[in-house]
């Protein structure tokens, strides 16, 4: 998927499901005994950020873009990437799955593994949730492995007193405005990198990072 929302902003690489017009929850969507496996998505076109000095393109859900009620069952979601225009996006998020504002996500005896979110020089700037990125709405995680993601952030931005470059979150990511529930799930091996060659740079969470509240139960978090 390059450029379909916008062209500087490319969302669902395998798999998008939309908000609903209004707008609202998209469509109810349930998966099971699949694999969703080497996709990628980027944007087509850079546009001027309001630094002057930056360029803005995103590019988000690698394999899955949710903005639907999504049920994952006994489902694999594998090798599958956000930024396949290298040295062109600014953003990345959500390698694996993005769960947008409108969104509503269940993972049950599924696998997130092997997913990458990255960033490069000269745009690059921020990856975020190699595995899976809570935008927005309710995680609900159960009997699930999240393994061997990554986010990496490579970049060349002059630093400015605040974070202008970093890398979040290795396996899982839940913003302020999602909650999630992870019950008997692994999240393991996942990594981070961020290089900046003319500033600052800031990683932060391997495996999971939570600004929301969530409630983890009889789960591993590990290397």
């Amino acid at each position: 998927a390059i450029g379909n929302l916008t062209p500087s902003s490319g969302r669902g690489g395998g798999i998008y499901i939309p908000r609903a017009a209004g707008p609202s929850t998209g469509a109810t969507v349930t998966i099971r005994n699949s694999v969703i496996r080497g996709n990628r998505t980027a944007p087509a076109a850079a546009i001027e950020s309001d630094d002057p000095c930056c360029f803005f393109a995103d590019s988000g859900g690698g394999g899955i873009s949710n903005d639907g009620t999504l049920l994952l069952d006994h489902t694999r979601v594998s090798d599958n990437r956000a930024d396949a225009a290298s040295g062109l996006t600014s953003s990345a998020i959500g390698g694996g799955i993005l769960n947008r504002a409108f969104g509503t996500l269940t993972l049950r005896h599924s696998v997130v593994t092997d997913n990458h979110a990255a960033v490069s020089a000269p745009n690059g700037r921020f990856a975020s949730a190699g595995g899976i990125a809570m935008v927005a709405g309710t995680l609900t995680m159960s009997d699930s492995r999240v393994s061997d993601n990554s986010a990496d952030a490579s970049s060349a931005v002059p630093s400015d007193g605040f974070e202008t470059q970093s890398a979040v979150a290795g396996g899982v990511q839940v913003q302020e405005n999602a909650s999630a529930t992870v019950r008997n799930t692994t999240i393991t091996g996942n990594s981070l990198s961020s290089t900046n060659t003319i500033g600052d740079a800031f990683a932060f969470s391997g495996g999971l990072h939570t600004d929301g509240p969530i409630v983890l139960r009889d789960s591993t978090i590990s290397d």
